[in-house]
């Protein structure tokens, strides 16, 4: 009884001790975020490296940290990047002097004193003594583990890891800077590839609440790219279609208020199936099972998303057109559309037919315009 007792306190230290190990070491790495905003922490402390976010000093910071993953950055890319577009004479000068003024900032944060910057033969690394977790860094090195993996069900947990760790856009108050532009565009693709194959895989496994998670995730930080059309998917295949009505009427909405667009054909489309109107001549071939859905399943009527009062209420700067799809026929759209600024009708036997009277609407008002 006693040796059981004593193997249990025995136990109950060596865990007491790994936990106070990981913690220790959590603690001493510097964690850098940069994906929806730029934040330091170090030891559960938030570090302010210098008040204005878009210095000189924060933005070498940045790039240093931003090239860990490779393991370092040549002077005269951080000169080109920092001093590119400025007109400073002696941009070695300065770049020195930025570094010599970042690594008392880097000290007078928190830090432990340190070099920080390791420079050898023309480029420079960040000294690995302070060990450092770069978020942007953890999620390029996701994805690219990602596009490697040949197992489809690896391949989607990896990615699923990567939409995690995508919190919002890199450094969305640098936007002005052209290296961190590129970068920003970069990520955005790379997240863009990630949940589009995670929203296919999603679908196709009829896991529908994984699939919101993700689809609304993605739309809450790029509303207009269309992501609310794998939300209202996964909101349909839970049978919630007053949710995801509700989903198109905000897009909707958004789309008109902030962009002056209608929503986009895709999104069109997606409640023109669920409705069945206008009913699609054609269908697309798959190999999959179709799972019927039940005859006494509720739902939306057309009724409940076409509002004639609402729609003809609102009205355009330049003119309103007022679109009615009365076929899908050979796999695109025929229908007309109303120039409501002087009554007159055109019809439409296709998508490209309708915006193409779009454009003329749009160039004819142009002219008149600039010949008034």
């Amino acid at each position: 009884m006693l040796n059981k007792d004593k193997s249990n306190q025995n136990e109950k230290t060596r865990n007491r001790t790994r936990y106070l190990l990981k913690e220790k070491s959590m603690k001493n790495i510097l964690k850098v975020r940069m994906l929806g905003g730029f934040t330091l922490e170090y030891k559960g402390k938030e570090l302010v490296l210098d008040r204005n976010n878009v210095s000189k000093t924060t933005q070498l910071f940045q790039l240093l940290l931003l090239h860990t993953q490779d393991g370092e950055i040549s002077k005269a890319a951080l000169i080109d990047a920092l001093y590119g577009r400025s007109d400073v004479e002696n941009k070695s000068g300065s770049l020195n002097n930025t570094i010599f003024r970042l690594r008392k900032q880097l000290t007078a944060a928190g830090l432990p004193e340190s070099s920080y910057i390791n420079i050898n033969g023309g480029m420079c690394t960040w000294n690995p003594d302070i060990e450092t977790s770069v978020d942007v860094c953890d999620f390029k090195q996701t994805i690219e583990s990602a596009r490697h993996e040949k197992s489809q069900k690896t391949k989607m947990e990896i990615y699923a890891k990567a939409w995690k760790l995508y919190t919002g856009e890199f450094l969305p108050d640098m936007m002005g800077e052209d290296w961190a532009a590129v970068e920003n565009i970069a990520c955005r693709d790379m997240y863009f590839d990630c949940v589009e194959e995670l929203c296919h895989y999603l679908k196709t496994e009829e896991k529908f609440e994984e699939l919101y998670r993700v689809a609304h995730s993605a739309a809450e930080i790029y509303p207009f790219y269309d992501w609310q059309i794998w939300e209202i998917d996964s909101l349909i295949g839970m049978s919630r279609y007053k949710d995801g009505l509700d989903v198109y009427k905000r897009t909707t909405k958004l789309m008109f208020e902030e962009l002056g667009l209608s929503p986009s054909a895709g999104m069109l489309e997606r409640f023109m199936n669920e409705l069945n109107f206008p009913q699609s001549s054609t269908e697309l071939r798959t190999y999959e099972d179709k799972q019927q859905k039940p005859a006494n399943e509720k739902r939306i009527s057309f009724t409940e998303v076409s509002n004639r009062e609402q729609i003809l209420e609102q009205r355009g700067s330049i003119d309103t057109l007022a679109v009615y799809v009365r076929y899908r026929q050979n796999a695109t759209w025929q229908g007309s559309v109303y120039h409501m600024k002087n009554n007159e009708r055109e019809d439409f036997n296709s998508e490209l037919d309708l915006l193409k009277i779009i454009e003329n609407c749009q160039n004819s008002t142009k002219n008149v315009a600039e010949s008034g």
